[in-house]
C-alpha cells in the first residue's frame, strides 16, 4: 500500500525535469477538485437563474443548528415569485406572519414542502393554528408514492385530475404493487390517491363514488417538476428540444407546431399522452414516427385526436398496456392488428362516432380489464366478449343502433356504463352477476323498470348513477335489491319525478346521495334519515321545492338532514321566463 505522502512525478511532465507532487496533492487537487469543478459547471447548465433563486430561497430551511439559517426575507420572496397566488393584502402582511411562524417539527428534513405549508399558513386566516403537525414532507413519503407523485409534472397548472386516469397511468407503467397478490391494482392505486390526499399533496377532492376529481396546488406541482428532471417532459409551444433521457411525454400544445426532429431518438420513451380535453394528435406521420421509434411504449393516450387511420404497425408495440383513441370523429375502421396486443389491459375507442364496427379478434385480448367502445352495429359478438375473462369495466358510448346487450352472462364485469345509446331498450342485470357500478346516461328508450325486475332478488351494486330520464315518474323497484351494498346514489335530469321511494332511507350503507335537476320533485322520505349513519354527502341542486324545504334552520326538512357532514343545497340556475 502506497504512502499518501510519497512523491510522484507530475503527470504530463518528463521525469528528467524532476518535478514531483505528493499522492495527497494528486488525489485532492487533480482529481477531487477537478470533479467538483465539473459538477458545478454541470449544475450551472442544468439549472436556470430562476431555479437557482428558488433553491437559494428554500436553503434557509436547513434544519442544522436548530434552523439557524432561517430567513424571513428569503421566504417572503416566494410571494413575489408566485405573485399570482397572493393578494395585495397577503404581500403586506406575510413578513409579519412569517416572523411569528414556529416550525414545530425542527427535527425533520425541511424541504420545499415545508415552505409551501409556511406560505399557505401565511395566507390562511387561521394562521395561528399551526397544522404543520401533519406529516407533509416529500422526504417522508414511501418510495412508491414518490414515483407516482412525480407524474403530476406532466399536466398543466390548474388541471382537474381524474383518479381513474391517474390510476390507469400508474398501473400501465408498473408502478402499482399489490402486497398480497390478490388485491386489484386499481384499488391499490386509489389508495395511493387517498394517501397523497391525507398528506395534503392534492386538494379540492370531489369524491363521486367509484372515482374522484382533485387539483394540485401550483407550488406542489413545482415540487413535482423539480423532482422530475429530464425524464418527464410536458411539451408546449416553447419547447425546442426534448432530452434523450425523456421517458414520459405529455403534449399540452396543438401538434401543428411539431417538428419531427423534436422527438428524441432514444428507445426509452414509455408513455405519451394529450392531457388537455379537446386537444389531440392530427398528424398521421407523427403517429407513424412514434410507432417506429418507441417500441417499448406501455401507455399511449391519443384521445381527442383527428387522424383518420390507425396504422397496422401498432401491433409491434408488444409491451403496450394502455391504448386510448377515444373521441376521434374521423376514424371509420380500426385495424384487426390491435387485437394482437396481448399485454393490453385498457382499450378505449368510445366516442368515435363514425366507427362502423368493432375490430375482429377482440377475444384474443386476454389481459384486457377495461374496454370502452363505440360502434354502429346493432348487435354485438357475444363470443368475443365472453372470452375476456379478466374484463372488469365495460363502457358503451354512442352505440346509436344498439338495442340489446347480451342475453348470456359476463361473470367478470363489475362496472357497466351505457352512455348515449339512443336505441337501447333492454338491460338484463342478471347478465352481470358481479356488477358493482352502473352508470346510465342518455339512454331514453331504455325501460328502467326492466322486464325481469321481479326475478332480481339481490344485487351487489355499490354505485348507481341514473341520468336523463325525462319520461320516468317513479324510480324502479329493483334498486331496493342493492339495499345491503349501495354506497353512492345519483339521479340527474328526472324532470317529471315527483317523489322518492321510502326505501331510500333503509339503505344504511349509503355514503353519498345526489339529486340534481329534478324540477318537479316535491319531497324527500320523511323518516329514517337517522339510520343513514355513514351518509357524508347530500347534494341537491336545481330542485326548487327541495331547495326551500332544506334551507338551514327554516326549512321543513332541515331537522332531518342537518347531521349530515357535507350538505350542498344549491338553487341552481333559474329558467328564463
Amino acid at each position: 500500500m502506497s504512502n499518501i505522502d510519497d512523491e510522484i512525478p507530475v503527470q504530463g511532465r518528463s521525469r528528467v525535469e524532476g518535478r514531483t507532487i505528493t499522492d495527497l496533492h494528486h488525489y485532492r487537487a487533480e482529481i477531487f477538485y477537478v470533479a467538483i469543478d465539473k459538477i458545478c459547471v454541470e449544475m450551472d447548465h442544468r439549472f436556470s437563474e430562476g431555479s437557482n433563486i428558488i433553491l437559494d430561497c428554500f436553503s434557509c430551511l436547513d434544519p442544522k443548528n436548530s434552523f439557524s439559517k432561517f430567513d424571513v426575507d428569503k421566504l417572503a420572496r416566494f410571494a413575489d415569485i408566485y405573485h399570482e397566488d397572493f393578494s395585495d393584502d397577503d404581500h403586506g402582511t406575510i413578513r409579519n406572519q412569517l416572523e411569528t411562524y414556529v416550525l414545530q417539527e425542527s427535527a425533520k428534513t425541511a424541504e420545499l414542502i415545508v415552505l409551501i405549508m409556511a406560505l399557505e399558513l401565511a395566507k390562511d386566516k387561521n394562521f395561528d393554528k399551526l397544522w404543520v403537525e401533519k406529516d407533509l414532507s416529500y422526504d417522508q413519503m414511501p418510495s412508491i408514492l414518490k414515483q407516482c407523485f412525480v407524474y403530476f409534472s406532466l399536466y398543466p397548472k390548474d388541471h382537474i385530475f381524474n383518479s381513474l386516469a391517474m390510476c390507469e397511468l400508474w398501473v400501465a407503467l408498473g408502478l402499482v404493487q399489490s402486497r398480497n397478490g390478490r388485491e386489484k391494482l386499481e384499488h391499490v392505486a386509489r389508495k395511493y390517491i387517498d394517501e397523497l390526499h391525507s398528506r395534503s399533496f392534492i386538494q379540492d377532492v370531489n369524491d363521486l363514488g367509484f372515482f374522484c376529481q382533485f387539483k394540485v396546488h401550483h407550488l406542489i406541482q413545482d415540487l413535482a417538476l423539480y423532482v422530475a428532471g429530464d425524464e418527464f417532459v410536458a411539451v408546449n409551444s416553447q419547447t425546442r428540444h426534448i432530452p434523450q433521457q425523456a421517458r414520459h411525454l405529455s403534449f399540452v400544445v396543438e401538434d401543428k407546431s411539431f417538428d419531427h426532429a423534436l422527438f428524441p431518438e432514444s428507445r426509452s420513451v414509455r408513455s405519451i399522452q394529450f392531457p388537455i380535453r379537446g386537444m389531440g394528435l392530427e398528424s398521421e406521420s407523427v403517429l407513424n414516427t412514434w410507432l417506429s421509434k418507441y417500441k417499448y411504449l406501455r401507455y399511449l393516450n391519443l384521445s381527442n385526436s383527428s387522424f383518420e387511420t390507425v396504422p397496422k404497425s401498432i401491433a409491434k408495440l408488444e409491451h403496450l398496456c394502455f391504448l386510448n383513441i377515444s373521441l376521434n370523429q374521423k376514424i371509420r375502421t380500426l385495424p384487426n392488428s390491435i387485437c394482437e396486443l396481448l399485454n393490453l389491459q385498457v382499450l378505449s375507442f368510445q366516442g368515435c362516432t363514425k366507427l362502423e364496427e368493432l375490430p375482429k379478434g377482440l377475444g384474443k385480448l386476454i389481459s384486457l380489464r377495461i374496454l370502452c367502445v363505440s360502434t354502429k352495429q346493432s348487435t354485438l359478438p357475444y363470443y368475443e366478449f365472453a372470452s375476456l375473462n379478466n374484463l372488469q369495466t365495460l363502457i358503451f358510448k354512442d352505440c346509436v343502433n344498439l338495442k340489446f346487450l347480451f342475453e348470456h352472462p359476463l361473470p367478470s364485469v363489475e362496472k357497466l356504463h351505457c352512455i348515449s345509446c339512443e336505441s337501447l331498450e333492454s338491460l338484463p342485470l342478471n347478465t352481470f352477476p358481479k356488477l358493482q357500478t352502473l352508470y346510465i346516461h342518455g339512454c331514453q328508450m331504455l325501460n328502467l323498470s326492466l322486464e325481469n325486475e321481479n326475478s332480481i332478488q339481490k344485487l351487489r351494486m355499490k354505485h348507481l348513477y341514473l341520468i336523463d330520464f325525462p319520461k320516468l315518474l317513479t324510480l324502479p323497484q329493483w334498486i331496493v335489491c342493492a339495499g345491503d351494498t349501495l354506497e353512492t346514489f345519483y339521479i340527474i335530469k328526472f324532470p317529471n319525478l315527483q317523489m322518492l321511494p321510502e326505501y331510500l332511507t333503509t339503505m344504511t350503507r349509503l355514503k353519498r346521495i345526489g339529486i340534481i335537476s329534478c324540477s318537479q320533485l316535491l319531497s324527500l322520505p320523511t323518516s329514517g334519515w337517522d339510520h343513514l349513519t355513514v351518509l357524508d354527502d347530500l347534494f341537491i341542486c336545481e330542485c326548487p321545492e327541495l331547495y326551500q324545504k332544506c334551507q338551514p334552520h327554516s326549512g321543513e326538512y332541515w331537522p332531518m338532514i342537518r347531521h349530515i357532514k357535507n350538505l350542498h343545497i344549491e338553487e341552481g340556475e333559474k329558467e328564463e321566463e
